[in-house]
């Protein structure tokens, strides 16, 4: 490993469009990003044989914990139906309309029998 002008073990572009050389204090990493760039220090004080402080190697774990969680969260929401189109699959529910009511909303069975029971003479 070269030092300093090697960034072989950071990320090229980070998730908000900025490189590893940018100067900008407002550019921000993902748990990932921020994770390879720990993982580069303690590649270099390895190399260097210097021994991690405990503090360090908390920041380490909690990112890596950070990245879990991320992760695992993508594929809840993930599994998630949309919000516009949503594909109903086992038994949904929806509330009962008032008697009467001609609008677009969800039609329960129980407003369906409720209306062929007052069209049929009361008997469903």
């Amino acid at each position: 490993m070269a030092y300093p002008d090697s960034l072989d073990v950071l990320p090229v572009d980070f998730v908000d469009g900025t490189g590893p050389r940018d100067t900008n204090p407002a550019a921000r990493l993902s748990a990932a990003e921020l994770l390879a760039v720990v993982n580069a220090v303690a590649a270099v004080q390895a190399e260097l044989g210097l021994v991690p402080s405990a503090s360090f190697a908390t920041v380490a774990a909690r990112l890596s914990s950070i990245e879990s969680a991320a992760t695992s969260l993508s594929a809840t929401v993930a599994g998630k139906a949309d919000l516009a189109s949503p594909a109903l699959t086992g038994t949904p529910t929806a509330p009962t309309q008032a008697p009467g009511n001609d609008s677009t909303r969800i039609a329960t069975t129980a407003f369906v029998e409720a209306r062929a029971s007052a069209i049929d003479g009361g008997t469903a």
